[in-house]
């Protein structure tokens, strides 16, 4: 295997694609020139499982960095939160001779908080899972702890701070109850569904001084306009069963896991976070036998997603070197132009209580019950930030 795995120039047609698909939002914005040493290292670290090629390659390029080129490592694994996979992948290579003393102090310290701050949040997962198995409420792990052990073999090489599971809607002001007996607090003091910030976002977030913060999801999405391509109902029909330390969970399936990722990645928090896109890279490397991107692209097309997920893997290869074919990334950014993408993209960088805000959420809250307290929690809002802007300006 080269070093990285695919060999693109700024004139690849898919990244013309990719340009014109983020119109110029976040920083989606694909790099024109070819990665920096330090950039190519972190790339080829940036994996759970590295071939005897891709050891060499590492190591033969790590023993070649000068110190300022491994501080830069050191500098953009830590802005992605990788700095506990790079650290375990140079070490592997052999390379922790190579590293200055600070890049190493550096790395030795943040792996060992890392691998501290897992081990707790996965002792109060254990203790949560536990809880809600006795009330027969299931629960999907999303990304954390759980993604950490399945797909990276190591709970310390994901970066983790929180614990986010999936319940359904009717189950959540009873996972509340369970939460609030065991102290935490939710957010706003709101733990039910039906609450302004819940009805916009869809989760609500416990938290305990001494304890991870546990966020509850009912839907996949922030942004309205990709909540009904991640529709709950039917992603939870095509959950399937697991163990994880010997409790029976369910997991999303992979084509929904690697949907929700880039949704969650690129139009829920609008930033191209390297440890999000390893995420989807390690998913896709170990794709089950008989996944075929096709199909995947063909459902993922379907549901209006091919915004989120052609970026994502536009990302993926250009930062990471994920060898993603050509004809799939073309498909896939040339659906994204379609008009029902352009504005599906555009809506979920709207201005909070835009009209386009406003327009997004209604179009996409079932109950009428919902939309009428989220009408009556907007006209609450704009009113209260009038009266702000008044009492500054006035004399």
């Amino acid at each position: 295997m080269a070093m990285i795995e695919t060999t693109d120039t700024a004139e690849a047609p898919w990244r013309a694609l990719a340009a014109q698909v983020a119109d110029g939002r976040g920083p989606w914005r694909l790099p024109d020139e070819s990665l920096s040493r330090p950039e190519q290292l972190v790339a080829l670290a940036a994996r759970s499982q590295l071939s005897d090629d891709d050891a060499a390659a590492l190591r033969a390029l790590g023993e070649s960095l000068s110190e300022p080129e491994w501080d830069a490592v050191r500098s953009l694994a830590s802005d992605g939160y990788l700095t506990s996979l790079v650290y375990a992948q140079v070490a592997a290579a052999g390379l922790l001779p190579s590293l200055p003393p600070a890049v190493h102090a550096a790395f030795s310290d943040s792996y060992r908080a890392s691998l501290l701050a897992n081990l707790r949040i996965r002792t109060a997962m254990e203790r949560l899972l536990d809880q809600l198995a006795a009330a027969d409420i299931a629960a999907v792990p999303l990304k954390g702890v759980a993604l950490a052990e399945r797909v990276y073999g190591n709970i310390a090489w994901r970066y983790t701070r929180d614990i986010d599971l999936l319940v359904r809607q009717q189950d959540v002001r009873r996972v509340g109850a369970l939460l609030r007996a065991g102290g935490y607090i939710a957010e706003g003091k709101h733990d039910h569904a039906h609450a302004f910030g819940a009805i916009t976002g869809a989760e609500t977030k416990y938290e305990r001084a001494d304890a991870p913060m546990i966020e509850l999801h009912w839907g996949l999405s922030k942004r309205p306009s990709y909540r009904q391509g991640l529709a709950v109902k039917d992603v939870w029909a095509r959950t399937i069963p697991a163990t994880w330390r010997g409790r029976a969970i369910r997991l999303l399936a992979p084509n929904d896991e690697l949907r929700f990722l880039a949704v969650h990645c690129t139009a829920d928090h609008r930033a191209s976070q390297l440890n999000w896109l390893v995420d989807i890279a390690e998913i896709i490397r170990k794709a089950p036998v008989g996944w075929r991107w096709d199909d995947f692209v063909a459902e993922t097309i379907a549901a209006g997603q091919a915004t989120p997920l052609g970026l994502a893997l536009a990302q993926c290869r250009a930062a990471l070197g994920l060898a993603v074919p050509d004809d799939t990334l073309t498909e896939l950014l040339r659906a994204a132009l379609a008009p029902r993408e352009r504005a599906a993209w555009r809506s979920c960088w709207a201005e909070y209580l835009s009209r386009r805000w406003i327009i997004a959420h209604l179009r996409e809250i079932p109950s009428s019950s919902d939309r009428a307290r989220f009408t009556i929690g907007t006209l609450g809002r704009l009113t209260l930030r009038t009266v702000y802007k008044r009492a500054l300006t006035y004399p």
